[in-house]
């Protein structure tokens, strides 16, 4: 969520020669905050990062706290971007204690929203959850329904990454009667993709697809880049699970396309899990293997327990495809110990199931008791009795599980 407002391409020159020939140190600092934002917008990181180190050097320097509170966000969200995690909370937490200070409201529940994106991406969602809803109650406090409604969507997106889909879709669906009042057509496709995400989480395809669609022709008018790659990765989904892998593959190479264009690492790394798992059903495992261990990389530059965990056992998954029991043991075992971290115990409880059947397939079947009983004692916790009936079973057959 942006403090510092987007300009349009023909207001750069203007700001450029404030930067160059204003001998006001304020507004030359505001003229680098507009630019920094509009090349952050680009893609172009690096001089959106030097744009707003400029700022905030001139911002102490006047000691002009609200410049220096928005410089330091505009970095935060800069450094979410190329995926430098740690500097990005660091900035985001500098803004908001100047913002508590200064008791601005309006910017402290910006920072609010800020940090819980970050807390989300870095797989803390119990904190993320916290912080948006504090950014919530502060934009209903101040009357501004638009980043009210965009809250809905941040709330929304939590709810689905704990599988309480009807939660979301509430959230989902309160975001988007707002926005359609407000005639915020921006957000309107935002809420449009959440109930995607939602329709597909429940194999209602059909209308994934519609709605899906919807938001990209509102994306196309609004020529917004990033909104059109969101709503393709979403739809590269919904026809991966309707079995129209080609249709997919090419959704999802659109979105890659673009998520490298503008150096969102985060989003980078999570199109190239779902283009790999669309080319594993495929057959091509070469490719899905290379890209399953480059998303496990930035995942793990980033700092996403969570998103190294799942390309773990995606990898496990295509090692035991071409027959490498022996690395598909080493990667499933890997995405144990990283689920466990982030308190995933579902999650856990799936990938020691395979695991067993790795142990199995690698002629060590007495390995795979251990770890099928844990996943038994797990899914017995979280009362999922179809699961469990599956893993006695496997236990009941035991070598030839």
């Amino acid at each position: 969520m942006e403090i510092i407002p987007l300009i349009s391409e023909r207001d750069v020159e203007v700001q450029r020669a404030h930067v160059v020939q204003n001998r006001d140190l304020h507004t030359q600092a505001k003229a680098c905050l507009l630019l920094g934002r509009y090349h952050k917008e680009q893609g172009e990181l690096d001089k959106a990062e030097a744009l707003y180190q400029r700022a905030l050097a001139k911002a102490r320097q006047l000691q002009a706290h609200e410049l220096e509170a928005d410089a330091c966000s505009g970095l935060g969200l800069m450094y979410q971007v190329k995926g430098r995690m740690d500097e990005a909370v660091h900035h985001l937490n500098t803004a908001f204690e100047i913002n508590s200070e200064r008791r601005d409201e309006e910017r402290l529940a910006v920072n609010y929203s800020n940090r819980g994106f970050v807390a989300h991406l870095q797989g803390k969602v119990g904190e993320a959850q916290e912080l948006h809803t504090r950014a919530q109650q502060l934009h209903e406090a101040l009357g501004n329904r638009a980043y009210w409604a965009e809250e809905c969507g941040n709330l929304g997106q939590l709810a689905l990454l704990q599988n309480k889909r009807e939660e979301a879709a509430a959230y989902f669906q309160q975001g988007l009667n707002v926005c359609r009042e407000l005639g915020d057509m921006q957000g309107i496709s935002g809420h449009y993709q959440g109930l995607g995400l939602v329709y597909l989480g429940q194999k209602r395809l059909a209308e994934a697809e519609d709605i899906l669609k919807k938001g990209i022709e509102i994306e196309e008018r609004l020529q917004r880049d990033e909104g059109l790659a969101h709503q393709y990765s979403v739809l590269g989904g919904v026809y991966r699970q309707m079995g129209r892998f080609d249709e997919a593959e090419e959704m999802y190479r659109r979105t890659l396309a673009t998520q490298r264009k503008l150096g969102n690492k985060q989003f980078e790394a999570r199109t190239m899990s779902g283009l790999g798992l669309v080319l594993r059903e495929k057959g091509d495992t070469r490719e899905a293997g290379v890209l399953f261990q480059q998303a496990r990389e930035l995942f793990d530059v980033i700092g996403d327990n969570r998103g190294r965990a799942v390309q773990a056992a995606f990898l496990g998954d295509t090692y035991m495809d071409v027959e490498n029991f022996n690395a598909a043991e080493d990667a499933y075992r890997q995405a144990v110990q990283l689920f466990t971290k982030v308190s995933d115990l579902e999650a856990v409880a799936a990938v020691k199931v395979s695991l067993g059947r790795a142990c199995v397939s690698n002629r060590a079947p007495y390995d795979a008791l251990l770890p099928w009983q844990q996943a038994l004692e797990l899914y017995r916790e979280l009362q999922q009795d179809d699961k469990v009936e599956l893993v006695e079973e496997l236990l009941r057959n035991g070598i030839r599980g």
